[in-house]
């Protein structure tokens, strides 16, 4: 388990990287992986088609690529991205060239037209465009080699249909679209790696704004609360307030009721106690012992009646303040 775990992050390396070279391994990493499997599928394959006129030249070609894949993969380990790419760009356009170049077919040979074919794409979409365009040149200065010996050494002359320069001429047109389309992939690509950033900008932005709205709906529903709450006080403190006015206005009116009734009451006795002290001061002599203690008496219980009357009143205010404080 620990082995395989290793193979997976020896496959998987490197991490860590930027988008653009995140990208690059990536795709690095795809072609060395089904690049292994495709050739060692084809070498376990070589046996049943070892009889063919061309088997030995496949072989070689799938032990050179084979064995050629693999520094790729340790320059690209180490994070040698761009050097990686070219390695693997040079390594497939060498392999196919010197099998072109000793291939007795020169421009009509498998391993040319796989050099035509395959070494622009993979190297445009390793390294880009420009990558593309050199390998063409490449293939062009090459090919143009090709169809040199083939004119002119009679050992590489294969027959032709038509004139090996315009053989020559219709392939490599052919093949310089290659770069054209590597670029057109480039452009779409970029296109929809800028659509996917707007989307996941838009997205992130999306969520920011609902987080903000949730935030501020939040802060609304506590400050409502809290306004609820405030006018909830204020409404029990208006009812305190209207309880209190209410029971200052019946004390207002009782305090003014009790100051009539005083009054009215503390006329009589004071009345009476003036016309005794009046009656004893200038018929004092007059009266005898028992009229003077009729007025003395009277003088008394009008005292006694005063003295209750001014209890009574000063428990009734005891009795409105406590029930004025009890109601607020």
């Amino acid at each position: 388990m620990f082995i395989l775990h290793r193979i997976h992050s020896w496959l998987d390396a490197p991490v860590g990287l930027e988008e653009d070279a995140v990208r690059q391994a990536s795709l690095i990493n795809l072609l060395f992986r089904w690049g292994v499997i495709f050739l060692v599928a084809t070498l376990l394959l070589w046996p049943f088609v070892a009889n063919s006129q061309n088997s030995r030249q496949y072989l070689y070609i799938s032990l050179v690529l084979l064995m050629g894949l693999f520094p790729v993969k340790f320059v690209l380990n180490f994070g040698q991205l761009r050097m990686a790419g070219y390695l693997m760009a040079a390594v497939f356009w060498l392999t196919f060239a010197i099998a072109a170049l000793v291939s007795h077919d020169g421009i009509a040979s498998t391993p040319f037209w796989a050099l035509i074919t395959i070494t622009p794409i993979l190297a445009g979409f390793i390294n880009g465009t420009r990558a593309s365009i050199v390998m063409t040149v490449l293939n062009w200065g090459f090919g143009g080699y090709l169809t040199w010996i083939d004119l002119n050494n009679p050992v590489h002359a294969v027959p032709y249909f038509e004139e090996p320069a315009y053989r020559y001429l219709a392939l490599m047109i052919m093949a310089s679209v290659f770069p054209l389309i590597v670029y057109v992939w480039h452009q779409n690509l970029r296109n929809a790696l800028s659509h996917v950033r707007i989307t996941e900008q838009a997205q992130a932005e999306t969520a920011a704004y609902r987080v903000q709205n949730e935030q501020l709906e939040e802060a609304v529903a506590t400050r409502t609360s809290a306004l609820e709450n405030s006018l909830t006080r204020e409404q029990l403190l208006a009812a305190k307030l209207t309880v209190a006015l209410e029971s200052e206005m019946q004390l207002s009116e009782m305090q003014s009721r009790i100051i009539t009734v005083v009054s009215h009451e503390f006329r009589t006795p004071l009345s009476v106690i003036m016309s005794s002290s009046d009656l004893l001061q200038n018929y004092y002599e007059r009266l005898g012992e028992e009229r003077r203690e009729t007025v003395h008496q009277r003088i008394r219980d009008s005292i006694f009646y005063l003295t209750g009357l001014l209890q009574d009143v000063t428990m009734v205010d005891k009795a409105q303040r406590a029930t004025i404080q009890m109601a607020f």
